[in-house]
């Protein structure tokens, strides 16, 4: 035997409509939205009006809900860029730590780089820039033309991430938070 969502017998099926019209109400109201069972389960006596929640108060609970949602995006979102691609104590391409993270690299050839290295990425970007003025070291012969388009395209990548956090909304967005957030 098939039971509803109340625990009730289902109806068994039957083409007479008279045997139809002495199913009982919960039987015959499967189908119904649960708005209209709840008013005819009250108008029976079988739910009272504190078992409904008012669509106002369900209105505002998912609007609350909606509001925690965009919160909580917008602080990962800013926790993201400042954690995972600006970290003080990573290098800033391969992700390794650093021993001194607030020491800028200085390189062997008075080169100023502007990136958080590790030891390794450092003397890779010297040799990269060294490259592009058409010398560098011509023992590492695996820094090729694909090599060093992959270091071209992760300085692009920097310069698009920096642009992305000059931008208005990422900074209208830090105001957002620190409005909401002023002691954290």
């Amino acid at each position: 035997m098939s039971y509803n969502n109340f625990g009730n017998p289902l109806p068994s099926v039957n083409r007479n409509c008279h045997n139809r019209m002495k199913t009982p109400w919960k039987q015959l109201t499967l189908d119904l939205p649960r708005a209209i069972l709840n008013l005819i389960f009250i108008e029976r006596n079988e739910l009272s009006v504190a078992d409904i929640i008012s669509i106002e108060e369900k209105i505002r609970l998912s609007e609350k809900q909606k509001a925690d949602i965009m919160k909580r995006q917008k602080i990962l979102a800013v926790r993201k860029v400042f954690q995972c691609t600006h970290c003080a104590i990573k290098c800033e391409k391969c992700g390794t730590q650093i021993d001194h993270p607030s020491a800028r690299t200085v390189s062997p050839v008075n080169l100023r780089v502007p990136y958080r290295f590790c030891e390794s990425c450092s003397e890779e970007y010297v040799d990269f820039i060294e490259r592009l003025k058409g010398k560098g070291d011509p023992d590492c012969y695996w820094r090729n033309d694909l090599w060093i388009q992959s270091w071209k395209a992760w300085i692009d990548y920097q310069g698009a991430m920096d642009r992305y956090l000059k931008s208005s909304e990422f900074v209208r967005l830090l105001n957002e938070l620190r409005q909401i957030n002023p002691h954290e």
